[in-house]
């Protein structure tokens, strides 16, 4: 389920609870080396489900502690080591990195990643007016993805 609620919000504290349908989520997020982010961006950025599973999974005290006034916010996912990204847009590159600033991109490759350990990893494959492309580039597109995907280390 991705919407918090009210309730939940409210303990969304280091101290709170957790709500017990998150806790595979987090235990998996915890053993986890890399993570890679498959999905089509909607209006800049990640579908809702999945923004949704980042806002409640990616809790303080699981992934990162909150700042208080002699310490900053630090990540807890040291485990995690690459964070990588395979979408598409409906959009062209310019038009989304350019004017809109990529929000998308920034919301993984800079907040999600400040969450894991200092010299994570990441890459970013996306393919752009996808509508608009042919099978030919569709197809180099997946090869792309392929050959990053290969050099991954096991």
């Amino acid at each position: 389920n991705p919407v918090m609620s009210a309730d939940e919000r409210r303990g969304y504290t280091e101290d709170g609870t957790t709500p017990t349908d998150l806790l595979p989520h987090i235990e998996n997020l915890q053993w986890a080396e890399g993570l890679i982010l498959v999905y089509p961006t909607w209006w800049y950025s990640q579908p809702a489900i999945l923004k949704g599973w980042i806002d409640r999974v990616w809790r303080p005290g699981i992934t990162f502690t909150l700042p208080t006034p002699t310490e900053p916010l630090r990540g807890a996912l040291s485990n995690v080591r690459l964070i990588g990204v395979i979408t598409t847009f409906g959009s062209p590159w310019w038009f989304w990195t350019f004017l809109m600033g990529a929000p998308g991109r920034k919301i993984i490759l800079r907040g999600m990643r400040y969450c894991t350990a200092p010299r994570t990893k990441t890459f970013w494959l996306g393919l752009h007016d996808m509508d608009d492309q042919t099978d030919l580039t569709r197809r180099r597109y997946l090869e792309r993805v392929k050959a990053r995907i290969a050099r991954i280390p096991l």
